[in-house]
């Protein structure tokens, strides 16, 4: 296995990519409301920023560095925040 599919296949991005997929494709239409929005975006900042790695990796054909992760988690996060903050990004989405 390559080491940009090792960091999406830890149990935690498989988890949160289930959790995402269930509670965006049937628990939001099930329960609406506060809590299943969150999930989703808790689930989504767990899993984007390994995959923004991979991709990384993918797109370089050589390992990322731990740096790479750090710099995806806040770009992940600053996407995150604009998009729930600021209209135009939101609408950008």
């Amino acid at each position: 296995m390559s080491r940009a599919a090792a960091g999406l296949v830890h149990p935690v991005p498989l988890v949160a990519m289930l959790v995402l997929a269930l509670n965006d494709h049937w628990a939001k239409a099930a329960f609406p409301g506060l809590v299943t929005g969150k999930v989703s975006d808790f689930a989504g900042l767990a899993f984007f920023p390994l995959l923004l790695q991979a991709g990384w990796e993918v797109a370089l054909r050589r390992p990322a560095s731990h740096r790479v992760l750090r710099r995806a988690t806040v770009v992940t996060g600053l996407v995150f925040a604009l998009t729930k903050t600021w209209p135009p990004a939101n609408d950008a989405w």
